[in-house]
């Protein structure tokens, strides 16, 4: 590709939806010849403008209404102006550590939506907020905005209006630093995915307000690091029962970072939240699923809780049929429970804790190492403990599937039924039924 010979723009002239116009910070708008096509993308370089909010709404008002890209290229930029992306267009640097943006105004650094569709998104930048992190700050600035903003807590002034959409709109390799909130959605914002991003140092770090219309329809956050917000990492209001959640191969790092025990980790208020092979790494606050949230935990890594002793626990599940572990390790370091001992912890599947899981529904452990205590009536351990209300004490029996032991009703601490090998009594149970022609072979 020439890097040398320009065309004029016709000054009025829209760009087309294959091109990419790309950003400086002085000069008049240019595009590339036809011959420096590369992929089928047409690059302009040089837009108008105080700053690079400025520019880059001058870039994309340059595409016109079919949409496009907007290039910025590698440089540190101050950015006072909102930038206002529609739908339908793309913002893309040239990396998180070359191309940063270092918003200084008052509001927020990017509003995505717009009435028109389309599917685009923000990627390979960095947005800088102003502020100061040490001794735990604050700020009402905000790093990305997705959505319409009436009636909305915290939504922009301006730049924006309620009825505007923010659909499919994916965030990729972008960190989001040092603002009040690093991401919010509004008002008609879903099928989101947030993509190996870094959200650090915010005041909170995602954030999902309770009751926003025709929001929350799967919303993934995949490969991404969530570290040391000066509050709660992620916080799903309450008001969120049509809103699911996908957080996968992400980490919750030290959230509550200049508070004694720590803000939580997660803070779910009501909406459908899996986590699958995360890590979560907090000093006393790992989960609090609230109201009539669920949550389901999936080969996940919940680790440190130094200070578990200050609240008393480390998870707590509001809801009694909520939350759903399987599989996954549990290392609590300090002396408090692993659930809160108020409230059920959930159903337990095959679990590696280092501590008691307390207050459980009921936990399925196939090493036979986890204890109950505190248990409820009808909680269940095989390879440990098993409560049944109104049963006698019963000499060991054998058979497919039946446990061995003896059950006491008196205490559920003491009463102690170990289950057999029951995949080997399974595949048993198969060939039996082979040889006795009632299933085919």
């Amino acid at each position: 590709m020439s890097n040398t010979w320009f065309s004029a723009l016709t000054s009025g002239s829209p760009a087309r939806n294959t091109d990419v116009i790309a950003i400086a910070r002085s000069g008049a708008n240019y595009k590339l010849a036809a011959s420096d096509l590369i992929g089928g993308v047409l690059i302009a370089t040089g837009c108008t403008g105080g700053d690079i909010g400025a520019q880059v709404n001058a870039a994309i008002t340059a595409l016109g209404s079919q949409g496009g890209t907007v290039f910025i290229p590698a440089g540190s930029y101050t950015q006072t102006t909102t930038i206002v992306k529609p739908q339908n267009v793309c913002i893309v640097g040239a990396g998180t550590v070359a191309t940063i943006l270092n918003y200084t105004g008052s509001g927020w650094a990017v509003v995505i939506g717009s009435a028109t569709g389309g599917m685009g998104g923000v990627s390979d930048l960095s947005l800088i907020g102003p502020m100061v992190f040490t001794s735990g700050g604050s700020s009402t600035t905000g790093g990305i905005y997705l959505g319409g903003t009436d009636s909305v807590s915290g939504s922009p002034s301006s730049g924006d209006v309620g009825t505007n959409s923010a659909f499919s709109q994916n965030i990729e390799r972008v960190c989001v630093k040092t603002f009040g909130t690093g991401i919010q959605w509004g008002e008609n914002a879903w099928c989101t995915t947030i993509y190996a991003s870094q959200i650090v140092a915010n005041g909170i770090g995602l954030y999902f307000p309770g009751s926003l219309p025709n929001s929350g329809e799967r919303i993934a956050i995949i490969g991404c690091s969530v570290y040391n917000n000066i509050g709660i990492g992620l916080k799903i209001a309450s008001g969120t029962s049509d809103t699911d959640f996908h957080i996968v191969d992400t980490s919750f790092d030290y959230n509550g970072y200049f508070t004694a025990d720590n803000a939580w980790a997660i803070q779910n208020g009501g909406a459908l939240l899996s986590l699958t092979g995360c890590h979560v790494e907090q000093l006393g606050h790992w989960l609090q699923n609230l109201g009539y949230g669920i949550c389901t935990l999936t080969g996940c890594l919940f680790t440190n809780g130094s200070v578990s002793a200050t609240l008393g626990w480390l998870i707590d599940n509001q809801n009694i049929y909520g939350l759903t572990v399987s599989g996954g390790s549990f290392t609590n370091s300090g002396s408090g429970a692993l659930n809160n001992t108020g409230v059920t912890g959930g159903v337990w599947i095959g679990v590696s804790a280092n501590v008691t899981i307390n207050n459980a529904l009921a936990v399925y452990d196939r090493y036979g190492t986890a204890t109950l205590s505190s248990v409820i009536a009808g909680t269940l351990q095989s390879s440990g403990n098993l409560g049944v209300n109104g049963a006698t004490p019963a000499a060991a029996t054998t058979g497919y599937g039946t446990p061995t032991g003896n059950a006491i009703t008196s205490s559920f601490a003491a009463s102690t039924i170990t289950l057999g090998n029951l995949a080997a009594e399974v595949a048993q149970l198969v060939l039996d039924l082979k040889k006795a022609g009632i299933i085919k072979a």
